[in-house]
C-alpha cells in the first residue's frame, strides 16, 4: 500500500495545483493568492515577461488605484450590477492598498489632485517588478514562450477525485492543472500579447463571449474652424447626447405617443483635465471615458441611437460668458478673441470664432444671434465624430465572457468546475484612473483564493483514493 501512495503522490507532482494563463495584472495576483493558500501555482506566459501592460500603464507611472469608487458610474457591463456589487464588496479599496504596500512592499501615495493612487516612485516597473517578486517569495513558477491554444478535461490514472486540465501550448505541449485560472486579458494593444486568444479559450469552453469592443480609446474627427488643432489640451465638461432627427424626435426612438411617462435617463457625462487635440481627432481623459458609446453604436453593439457628443469648453456656465462677454462694462472694441482667450488656449479661442463666423469681430460689433451662436459654441459644441483608434490605442476592451456564467463569489466558471476567468477577459471595463486595475485586483484575488482552496479540497479526496 505504501508503494501505491508512492507512485500516485509521484505521478500526481507532474500535476500542477493551479495554472494560472496569463501573467498581468489579474494573472499575477490570481497566482500570488494561490500560493499564498498553500496551492502549487504555475503561470503560464505567452510572451517573454510578465505584465507588459502594467509597464505601459498611467504613461509608465502606473495609476494602481482610484481613491473612491461609484460601481455605478465607474464600471461599465451589459450584466446586471447585483454581479458587481457582489465582487467588490469581497476587497475594499483599503485593504487592497494594504496588499500592495504590506505584502508586496510597494510604497504607495496619493495624487491629491486627481484622487489617484500611485506607486512612491512613479514607476510602472516598480509595479510590476513587486507583484512577480511576491510570486517569487510564494515558490511560485513562471513559464515564458507559452502561449496557451486550447483548454480540455483530461482524467489522470490513480486520481480519479475529480478530472484534471490540460493546457495545449502552440509548440505542442501540455501542462496539466486540477485547477485553470483564465487572465489571458483581453485584446487591446496586441503587441504585447493581449491579442483576443483568451475569448477564444473561454469559447472553446463553451463560454459566451460578447463580441470585443475597444474602450478608453481615442475618438476621430475634424477640429473646429479651419486650422488644426494638434496638441491643445484643457478643461472640459462632455456630455454624451442622443442626436435628434429632422423632425426633432431622438434619432432612436419612434414617433409614437407613450402610454405611460418614461423615466429620465440618466444623462452621460465626464468632467476631466486633459481634453487633447490630437493630429486625428479626440483623446484624454474625458474622451476616452465616454468612448465606448460612439465605439459601440459605429461597431453596431449598441442598442441606443446615435450618440453625438457636447463639449462644454473651459467647463463654465452660460451666464460665467454673458459676464466675460458683456461689453456694456467697457471694453466693447476689444477682439472677441482676447476676450475668450482668458478661459481658452488662444489656437482655440481663435477657432470657436471662425466656426461661428465671427473671425476679427469685436464685442461691440455681435448681434444677438452672434451671441447666441457663440453661446452654443461655447457650452454645447457638438464635435463631429467620424470613427475611432481601436484596440491598437484602446486602454482596455470591453465586452468578453458574460458575468452570469461567472460565480461572483469565487470567479468560477457555472460552466465548468475547477475553471476560474478573471480580469480583461471578463465583460466589464472602468473609466481612467485605477477602476480597470482595481477590477484586476479583486478579481484575481478572488479567483487565486477559490483555486487554492479547490486544490485542497482535490487533494484531500485524492489522498483517501490512495491511502489505507
Amino acid at each position: 500500500m505504501r508503494a501505491i501512495a508512492s507512485a500516485s503522490r509521484a505521478r500526481r507532482a507532474e500535476v500542477a495545483d493551479v495554472a494560472v494563463v496569463g501573467g498581468g495584472a489579474a494573472g499575477l495576483t490570481a497566482a500570488w493568492y494561490a500560493a499564498r493558500y498553500g496551492a502549487d501555482v504555475l503561470v503560464l506566459e505567452r510572451t517573454r515577461e510578465c505584465g507588459k501592460k502594467v509597464l505601459m500603464s498611467g504613461g509608465t507611472r502606473c495609476n494602481v488605484l482610484p481613491c473612491e469608487v461609484d460601481i455605478t458610474k465607474d464600471y461599465f457591463t451589459s450584466a446586471k450590477m447585483g454581479a458587481l456589487r457582489s465582487i467588490f464588496s469581497s476587497w475594499d479599496l483599503a485593504d487592497a492598498k494594504k496588499w500592495m504596500e504590506d505584502d508586496l512592499g510597494l510604497p504607495l501615495v496619493v495624487e491629491q489632485s486627481t484622487r489617484k493612487v500611485f506607486p512612491k516612485s512613479q514607476s510602472s516597473r516598480d509595479v510590476r517588478d513587486a507583484l512577480v517578486r511576491g510570486c517569487e517569495r510564494k515558490r511560485v513558477k513562471f513559464q515564458y514562450h507559452a502561449s496557451v491554444e486550447q483548454i480540455q478535461p483530461v482524467k489522470h490514472e490513480m486520481i480519479r477525485a475529480e478530472p484534471c486540465w490540460r493546457c495545449i501550448l502552440d509548440d505542442g505541449t501540455h501542462v496539466d492543472a486540477r485547477n485553470v485560472v483564465l487572465a489571458a486579458g483581453g485584446a487591446s494593444f496586441p503587441k504585447v500579447g493581449t491579442d483576443g486568444s483568451a475569448f477564444s479559450l473561454a469559447q472553446g469552453l463553451g463560454h459566451e463571449v460578447h463580441k470585443p469592443f475597444a474602450a478608453l480609446t481615442p475618438l476621430l474627427g475634424s477640429h473646429p474652424g479651419t486650422d488644426r488643432l494638434a496638441g491643445v489640451t484643457l478643461e472640459v465638461a462632455l456630455q454624451v447626447a442622443s442626436r435628434k432627427n429632422e423632425a426633432g424626435q431622438p434619432s432612436n426612438e419612434k414617433n409614437l405617443k407613450p402610454k405611460k411617462k418614461r423615466k429620465k435617463k440618466q444623462v452621460k457625462e465626464a468632467t476631466r483635465e486633459g481634453f487633447l487635440f490630437t493630429h486625428k481627432g479626440y483623446s484624454g481623459p474625458a474622451v476616452l471615458d465616454l468612448s465606448h458609446h460612439f465605439v459601440q453604436h459605429m461597431e453596431g453593439l449598441a442598442t441606443a441611437g446615435n450618440p453625438e457628443l457636447l463639449v462644454n469648453w473651459a467647463n463654465k456656465t452660460e451666464q460665467e460668458w454673458k459676464h466675460i462677454l458683456d461689453p456694456s462694462a467697457g471694453g466693447g472694441g476689444t477682439l472677441v478673441t482676447n476676450k475668450l482667450r482668458t478661459a481658452l488656449p488662444q489656437r482655440l479661442a481663435v477657432a470657436l470664432c471662425e466656426e461661428v463666423g465671427i473671425g476679427g469681430s469685436r464685442l461691440a460689433e455681435l448681434t444677438r444671434q452672434n451671441h447666441a451662436e457663440l453661446m452654443n459654441a461655447l457650452v454645447r459644441f457638438p464635435l463631429n465624430i467620424t470613427g475611432h483608434a481601436g484596440l491598437d490605442k484602446a486602454e482596455v476592451t470591453g465586452g468578453g465572457v458574460t458575468l452570469h456564467e461567472i460565480n461572483s463569489s469565487t470567479m468560477e466558471s457555472r460552466l465548468h468546475k475547477n475553471i476560474f476567468l478573471c480580469g480583461e477577459v471578463l465583460d466589464c471595463f472602468g473609466r481612467i484612473g485605477g477602476f480597470n486595475f482595481y477590477f484586476a485586483w479583486v478579481t484575481g484575488r478572488l479567483a487565486g483564493k477559490a483555486a487554492a482552496a479547490s486544490t485542497h479540497r482535490f487533494n484531500d479526496a485524492a489522498q483517501d483514493l490512495v491511502m489505507p
